[in-house]
């Protein structure tokens, strides 16, 4: 009763958000209104179970060693920080949430006291006909690149896109469309760099489909015209997770992984993850990897452009816990994405430029 009371108290000025407790063994110890209503499941179905059913894989079998090496080694990674991250609800839905974590220290133990709230969706889904203009937008425009819709609806896509790739890009769409260019982008996840409306570069992974556009014309009737929809996805400081085996190769990787990287989801396992990388496998995996190792390394999207990150890896075990989600010993690798003027280099390789 002592500590139901204790946790009603912690939890009283943030019950807008969704709040979690755990024990040191990332047991369920509370959970709010807000996180049932928030994760789908009832406080009964939550109580008494680990975290980890609230996290979609590798995440899941992460966190026990996340735990063990707080303890361990009492060094914050995410204590009193906030991070975006991807829950999973009880339907199976993956959401992105921003979470806080903070410490408790009470006569049962450790406590640790999770604060979630719902994040903006920050991709943005543009269509445009054969010629690049624009005719609907879905999304959190503004947040990514600071527009309002209707200052994009009517304009052409080059309008975010960096010089001299603007000024090609019409070029390009009209050679596509009668079939003189080559098909570089339409059907392939690609990391470039777009233009903020206040002149920046914002890096983004962007996804081309063929599609069948429904256009209202002047006298009110809807036609369909052939034209495309790009998935625009903002990939800076993106932070991937994945599980390994000891030698390197990829057991199972975030959602974030497969989009940092341009591949689908399942593409990567059992691949080396070295393959991702220039650097020797030599100086990452091996068995002497027993601590955490942190370094800057460049990576290699499947389109073959390089970006700049931050690996950390470490070894994480098996609990003694009979619902531990590892049954072997395993890596885990997480890759930070920084920011990188490089991308827009492959825009030139696209688009034929010198």
């Amino acid at each position: 009763a002592g500590l139901q009371s204790l946790l009603a108290q912690l939890l009283m000025p943030v019950s807008a958000y969704a709040v979690v407790t755990i024990d040191k063994h990332g047991s369920i110890l509370s959970a709010n209104q807000s996180a049932v209503k928030l994760f789908g499941y009832s406080q009964a179905e939550m109580l008494g179970k680990k975290i980890n059913m609230l996290m979609p894989s590798p995440y899941a079998e992460q966190h026990d060693s996340y735990l063990t090496r707080y303890l361990d080694t009492k060094e914050p990674h995410i204590l009193r920080k906030s991070r975006v991250i991807t829950a999973l609800t009880k339907e199976g839905e993956a959401l992105p949430l921003r979470l806080s974590v903070s410490e408790a220290e009470t006569s049962r133990g450790t406590l640790f006291i999770g604060v979630f709230e719902r994040v903006n969706d920050n991709r943005v889904l543009l269509d445009t006909d054969e010629f690049g203009k624009i005719y609907h937008v879905k999304g959190n425009l503004f947040l990514t690149f600071g527009y309002r819709k209707a200052e994009l609806l009517g304009q052409n896509i080059s309008i975010i896109c960096p010089q001299p790739i603007a000024d090609a890009h019409a070029g390009y769409m009209k050679g596509y469309a009668d079939g003189t260019k080559e098909e570089k982008v339409v059907g392939k996840i690609r990391n470039l760099s777009a233009l903020h409306k206040d002149g920046t570069l914002v890096d983004v992974s962007l996804l081309v489909k063929k599609a069948i556009l429904r256009i209202h014309g002047k006298d009110e009737e809807i036609k369909e015209v052939r034209g495309f929809r790009g998935v625009i996805t903002p990939v800076d400081k993106v932070e991937a997770m994945a599980t390994l085996t000891l030698s390197g190769r990829i057991i199972s990787a975030s959602d974030n992984f497969n989009l940092l990287f341009g591949y689908l989801p399942g593409e990567l396992v059992g691949k080396r993850v070295v393959r991702l990388m220039k650097e020797n496998p030599k100086d990452l995996f091996s068995a002497k990897v027993n601590t955490c190792l942190e370094k800057e390394i460049e990576c290699i999207h499947k389109d073959k452009s390089i970006f700049n990150a931050q690996l950390s890896i470490h070894k994480a075990s098996p609990t003694i816990s009979s619902d531990s989600c590892l049954n072997q010993e395993v890596l885990v690798c997480k890759i930070t994405r920084g920011r990188n003027s490089r991308l827009w280099i492959l825009w030139k390789g696209l688009y034929g430029l010198p």
